[in-house]
């Protein structure tokens, strides 16, 4: 049993595909960072009122 095989050999990794890249005016790039405060302020308020020992799933 001393014979190599191919089977259980890892597979080579794959290239990383190039990282896209996305352009917003000054109004949009506003409007996500306002969007993105609220969104985490809202999650920090729901958190706020969950029990500290919950176990993921």
């Amino acid at each position: 049993m001393t014979e190599q095989s191919d089977r259980f050999k890892k597979a080579p990794r794959k290239k990383a595909a190039p990282a896209k890249t996305v352009a917003l005016s000054a109004e949009a790039r506003k409007a996500y960072e306002e969007m993105m405060r609220s969104r985490d302020e809202r999650d920090r308020s729901y958190g706020q009122h969950l029990p500290a020992d919950a176990k993921a799933r």
